[in-house]
């Protein structure tokens, strides 16, 4: 256009009926004016394009809920603007929908393979141990130090069983509830790696949709997990919040942090999780000192507490772990559980 703007004005000051510079400078002059007009036009026409783009741009497939700002002036691109944010709502039940299906059948995995676990392995090493023990019995000296020797091994190997066990199939978030979970989890993790695990939790966790209740305690178990493999930190934080914005669960290290934009498949798995129930993720570094910060957030509308149950109080906690109720108390009464008191 432009062009064609300019070939005209050059016409009209070089053309037969020119009558010297000052029709030149007219036309230049006019040439000028109607290109910043059009121009403005122009620009302001495809503003609201322009932010879609951006605001495109800024949409992650993992983080439910964003949309596009709709009511442009133009009728066309507003038109465009609600059918984007119908395709968003569309695509995200589409992506929820497969991401709960994935987690179910990952969950229904992870029971049959305990239940496996604990029918075939888990019995097939308890005969053995009750046999070595009938054998040992009347043995030579030499013969039952080689038997307990054997024993020690099985026994061993039936520990690590029902560690595995504990991870696939949480029996006590099923049981006694969030609270009683994530202390177990933080116990086990304690005993296996002399990292100081603190728990801080409300006084009364109430039950939640038992989706919400698996990602939270899935997300805390994976958080630790990537502590014990890749942070080489002394001490965590697991702090779980439950309140009228929703649940929020912050796991915290001391480690030597993460870099800016790094993601594992461990990290991309508990955002998945965290879609599958309308949740999100966010991985950074910590503001208050060196260390990773892991916190999942579930809104209100996603996590809303079920009646007729209480997802893990300090004294249900208590009853199953054996720990003073102190330990569980939030604030200043959380205490770290240090390797000398987990009881087995």
């Amino acid at each position: 256009m432009a062009a064609v703007l300019l070939i005209d004005a050059a016409v009209f000051a070089f053309g037969p009926e020119s009558r010297g510079v000052g029709d030149a400078l007219s036309s230049l002059a006019g040439f000028v004016l109607v290109l910043v007009v059009v121009y403005w036009l122009m620009r302001r026409a495809f503003a609201p394009l322009r932010t879609l783009a951006q605001e495109t741009a800024q949409i992650s497939s993992l983080v439910p809920g964003k949309r596009v700002t709709e009511g442009a002036a133009v009728r066309e691109v507003a038109a465009l603007q609600t059918a984007f944010n119908a395709m968003l709502e569309r695509l995200e039940e589409a992506q929820r929908a497969s991401a709960r299906a994935q987690l179910d059948a990952q969950e229904e995995e992870r029971r049959r393979v305990a239940r496996e676990l604990h029918d075939e392995i888990g019995q097939g090493l308890t005969t053995a141990l009750l046999l070595l023990r009938h054998e040992r019995e009347g043995a030579d000296p030499q013969v039952r130090d080689r038997l307990d020797e054997a024993r020690a091994v099985l026994k061993d190997t039936l520990h690590g069983v029902r560690r595995i066990l504990a991870e696939l199939r949480p029996e006590s978030l099923e049981e006694l509830g969030l609270g009683s979970a994530l202390m177990n989890l933080a116990r086990r993790v304690t005993a296996a790696s002399g990292i100081e695990v603190r728990v801080d939790l409300p006084p009364t966790v109430p039950r939640l949709p038992r989706d919400v209740e698996l990602v939270v305690f899935r997300t805390a178990q994976e958080a630790l997990t990537n502590v014990l493999k890749h942070s080489e930190a002394r001490s965590a934080t697991v702090t779980l919040d439950v309140d009228d914005s929703g649940v929020r669960l912050q796991v915290d290290d001391d480690g030597r942090g993460i870099a800016p934009g790094a993601s594992g498949r461990g990290t991309v798995g508990m955002a998945e999780r965290a879609f599958a129930i309308g949740g999100w993720l966010t991985v950074s570094a910590r503001p208050d000192g060196p260390g990773t910060r892991v916190v999942l957030t579930v809104p209100r509308e996603r996590a809303k507490p079920v009646d007729g149950g209480d997802g893990g109080s300090c004294s249900e906690a208590d009853s199953a772990s054996g720990t003073d109720s102190a330990a569980l108390a939030r604030g200043a009464n959380s205490q770290p559980l240090r390797p000398a008191e987990v009881r087995s």
